[in-house]
C-alpha cells in the first residue's frame, strides 16, 4: 500500500507522460517565422506556426487583406488568427494538430518525430532548440 501511494504521489508531482517541445525560428526578408511542436510520450500532439511580417505603414491594410486571403485559401483546415499593430506589423498564427501536420511539412517527413521534424527544418535554415 505504501509503494502505491508513493507511485501515485510521483505521478501527481511529475505529471503523466514525457512532454517535449520543439521550437524553431527563421528570419527572412518578410519577417520572422516561429514553429512550435508539442510532443507527449514521443507523439506529436499539436503546435503552431507564427509569422511576424513587417510591411510599410501605407501597405498595412492591403497587405493584411492579401495575407489573410492567401492563408485562408492554402490552410483552410487550420485555426487561423491574424492581427496587426495598426502600424507596420502583421502577426499570423496557424494552429495545427497531429492530423493536419502533413499538410504543412509535406511528404518529405516520413514520421512526425521530434528528430525528423527538427532535421527537416534545420535543412531549411531554421534554428531549433
Amino acid at each position: 500500500m505504501k509503494k502505491i501511494l508513493i507511485i501515485l504521489l510521483l505521478v501527481i508531482i511529475t505529471g503523466c507522460g514525457n512532454k517535449k517541445t520543439l521550437v524553431c525560428n527563421k528570419n527572412s526578408d518578410l519577417g520572422k517565422q516561429t514553429l512550435t511542436f508539442n510532443y507527449k510520450d514521443g507523439v506529436l500532439k499539436d503546435g503552431q506556426i507564427k509569422y511576424v511580417i513587417t510591411v510599410n505603414n501605407e501597405e498595412l491594410i492591403e497587405a493584411r487583406k492579401e495575407i489573410e486571403e492567401s492563408f485562408k485559401e492554402n490552410f483552410a483546415d487550420f485555426e487561423l488568427k491574424i492581427s496587426d499593430n495598426n502600424k507596420d506589423t502583421i502577426v499570423v498564427i496557424l494552429e495545427f494538430n497531429s492530423n493536419n501536420i502533413s499538410k504543412i511539412m509535406g511528404n518529405s517527413v516520413n514520421t512526425n518525430t521530434y528528430t525528423d521534424i527538427k532535421n527537416k527544418l534545420i535543412k531549411e535554415n531554421f534554428t531549433c532548440n
